[in-house]
């Protein structure tokens, strides 16, 4: 994430964040998550093998399709999720 006062890279995990200032500059900043509209896509796709699991396969390839459809809906949560720095005040 950067700074939108001093432009300098911040770790998401950072203490000062907890605090909502940046530890470069101590600009106020607050978190913003910006989700992706293609998770949401990724997310109705990964149903299809959770609905078509019942109907071509046994209990084991069910859970099989559902545990593999979880990790999916999962990692790409994570790769699509965009965390930002916004300054707050006037």
């Amino acid at each position: 994430m950067i700074c939108p006062s001093c432009n300098r890279s911040v770790c998401l995990f950072n203490p000062s964040l907890r605090r909502q200032k940046c530890p470069h500059c101590g600009a106020s900043v607050r978190k913003v998550v910006r989700h992706r509209r293609a998770f949401l896509l990724g997310l109705g796709i990964a149903f299809v093998p959770m609905i078509l699991a019942t109907d071509f396969s046994g209990p084991r390839g069910y859970i099989l399709t559902t545990v593999g459809a979880a990790i999916v809906v999962i990692l790409g949560l994570l790769s699509l999720t965009q965390f930002e720095l916004r300054a707050v005040g006037p």
